[in-house]
């Protein structure tokens, strides 16, 4: 169970009333303070839901205020057990981490009770928490918005990608959301050359830095409720809202959303996790104040206790998206990765370290020659090397050709795809 999303930050008019829980940051003065109690409570993040796969428990201690880390419960025994009594052990694979089988799922309809006793004897159990079906989620699509800036006045332009989803089985559902997001990167002007200290020369390169891909894990949480509408359906639900300057919608874009069928009481768990300022949804973050979950101490009344076993079911969606879909031909297409240069021509950023000289892009190139209608800077390759530190930072000419012959210069944001994710497709790609 790990909390996550990036959520949009303004507001806007949608058909489903579903509650939003979006955590936000303040800028407050320092405050220095003396911690006040030693005491320490034991943080439970427990999760089991229908899926195969290993599921998992991480239990610690929380820290003073004035300390930074927390301390994992190691050497603890913990299982589950179903209502019929059948027990499923976790195993501790890394200090206060455990796991059962990968084997192991739960099943829909049956019901839970996660239990821990702690190398001191302390025991720790859980309500039965019934594992509820998991709704299908009906679709994901984006649309292009104009938001509320935090600035006042101003005004954000991206696309907002919402889900929906209806369960005609209950009178209404409570929901927990994460999403996992892979996106192409495509440099402009991709390097073709590589420096090798063995011959002191430059080499083509055996694979090419154009494209790399990035992919990222929602890092908060969204949670939403039907309870109160009048039909059990979550409509224009919003999962994620990207900026049109960022570089995740350039190119194709895969989009993946696990939506988490939760109890009542875990929805109200989330709630007030929210409202207490837990910063990054984490049970491992300083904890900001006590939110009543559904574990506690047996015999052992002095022991305070946080944390939720979360059992739900969970239901996948995912796709891929093009920008011609997404963006419309009078918002135009977001242009990628800025290689521009300065007043005088040079370009913004400069490659500064001899051994990063591998990494700049060389090519042949005319006078006035242009890329995407900006304007580079040619300069004569006859035998720089690698020019002084002066007045401006050092560049370096990474390619010698004979006298009249040009090259262009680049940064590495601009010609190493490696500078924003990686060469190896992820493997939900296509």
């Amino acid at each position: 169970m790990s909390f996550n999303p990036h959520l949009l930050s303004g507001s806007f008019t949608m058909k489903s009333r579903g509650i939003i829980l979006i955590l936000t940051f303040a800028c407050i003065e320092p405050y220095e303070f003396e911690s006040i109690s030693d005491t320490r409570a034991i943080v439970v993040e427990a999760s089991l839901t229908n899926e195969v796969k290993p599921h998992y428990a991480k239990i610690s201690y929380t820290f003073p205020l004035d300390q930074s880390e927390s301390t994992p419960l190691n050497g603890a025994t913990v299982w589950i057990e179903d209502d019929e009594s059948i027990r499923t052990d976790l195993s501790e694979i890394y200090p206060g981490y455990y796991v059962t089988d990968s084997s192991f799922s739960g099943t829909a309809g049956k019901s839970y009770i996660l239990n821990i006793t702690t190398s001191d004897g302390i025991k720790l159990i859980s309500s039965r928490e019934r594992l509820i079906p998991p709704t299908p989620i009906d679709s994901i699509y984006g649309r292009y918005l104009e938001l509320p800036s935090r600035e006042k006045g101003v005004f954000q332009h991206g696309i907002q990608f919402f889900i929906d989803a209806h369960n005609d089985s209950d009178p209404f559902s409570n929901y927990r959301y994460e999403y996992e997001e892979s996106y192409e990167i495509k440099v402009p002007l991709p390097s073709a050359y590589e420096w090798s200290y063995d011959d002191n020369k430059h080499h083509l390169r055996d694979t090419s830095l154009e494209t790399c891909y990035s992919t990222k894990r929602s890092t908060t949480f969204i949670v939403g409720t039907t309870q109160g509408l009048s039909n059990n359906r979550m409509s224009e639900f919003p999962i994620r809202y990207i900026d049109e300057t960022g570089p995740e919608l350039v190119s194709r874009y895969f989009l993946s959303v696990w939506q988490y069928s939760i109890s009542s009481s875990a929805y109200e768990y989330y709630k007030d996790l929210n409202e207490s300022n837990l910063s990054s949804g984490s049970f491992f973050d300083s904890q900001k104040g006590t939110v009543v979950g559904n574990i506690q101490a047996t015999g052992s009344e002095n022991v305070r206790i946080q944390g939720l076993f979360e059992v739900a079911g969970v239901a996948e969606s995912r796709r891929f998206f093009e920008p011609a879909e997404l963006f419309e031909e009078e918002h135009g297409y977001p242009e990628g990765i800025s290689c521009r240069t300065d007043s005088e021509g040079r370009p913004e950023k400069f490659i500064v370290l001899l051994e990063d000289v591998g990494w700049i892009l060389l090519l042949p190139a005319v006078p006035g020659a242009a890329f995407r209608g900006v304007d580079w800077r040619l300069v004569n390759v006859i035998d720089y090397g690698v020019v002084e530190p002066g007045p401006y930072p050092p560049y370096a000419v990474v390619w010698r050709g004979g006298v009249g012959q040009r090259a262009i210069i680049a940064h590495k944001t601009c010609s190493d795809c490696t500078e924003h994710g990686e060469l190896k497709k992820p493997d939900n790609w296509d």
